[in-house]
């Protein structure tokens, strides 16, 4: 993901069974609704301290994530 990105839209990586690892970039302030979901191979993800919002349903189906962090700043989720 680039750093010029500001938000993960919707869907964007729904379904991806080959996604392990993801690192957001300093500067997303929002991760779209379902942005994640069921991508069953997902075991780490960084969400960084710029996020916001993180929306209904975005990591749903990611059973082998055990640990995940989100920052206090985010006062939707």
């Amino acid at each position: 993901i680039p750093n010029s990105v500001t938000e993960i839209g919707r869907g964007a990586f729904s379904k991806c069974s080959s996604l392990k690892k993801i690192s957001i970039p300093d500067g997303v302030t929002k991760i779209s609704e379902y942005t994640f979901s069921e991508c069953s191979s997902l075991i780490f993800v960084k969400i960084p301290f710029s996020i916001i919002k993180i929306g209904d349903h975005a990591f749903s189906g990611c059973s082998l994530i055990t640990n995940i962090f989100i920052p206090k700043n985010a006062n939707t989720i």
